[in-house]
């Protein structure tokens, strides 16, 4: 096995993409006859997987043990689909092996 690079620094993850989250008003649409409905339920973003991933394709070039809860177990050759490279060096993405969704050191993949 490889030896693997360091992990990108640690602290709080930086993404390339605009850090507001989205969010849906409360609104009481006005039907047809006047009446008011209750607003919709709020629909949670759905992680990409690789079903149905718009991503990019890597492949994992060393096996990576999470460290903490929100990261993704890689092992040597495992396809990811990556969503969001962040500034930060850490990548975001989904295992094709295992269909879990989370972070992980982008150093430790390459384009595939």
């Amino acid at each position: 096995m490889k030896t693997p690079p360091g992990r990108p620094a640690e602290g709080p993850r930086k993404s390339s993409a605009n850090q507001t989250q989205d969010t849906f008003a409360a609104t009481s649409p006005v039907n047809s006859i006047g009446a008011t409905s209750p607003a919709p339920p709020a629909v949670d973003k759905v992680p990409a997987t690789a079903s149905n991933s718009v991503g990019e394709r890597f492949q994992a070039l060393y096996n990576y043990a999470p460290q903490n809860e929100d990261e993704l177990e890689l092992v040597e050759n495992d396809i990811i689909w990556v969503v969001e490279q962040c500034t930060d060096g850490w990548f975001v993405g989904t295992s094709e092996r295992t269909q879990h969704f989370g972070t992980f050191p982008g150093n430790y993949v390459t384009p595939a």
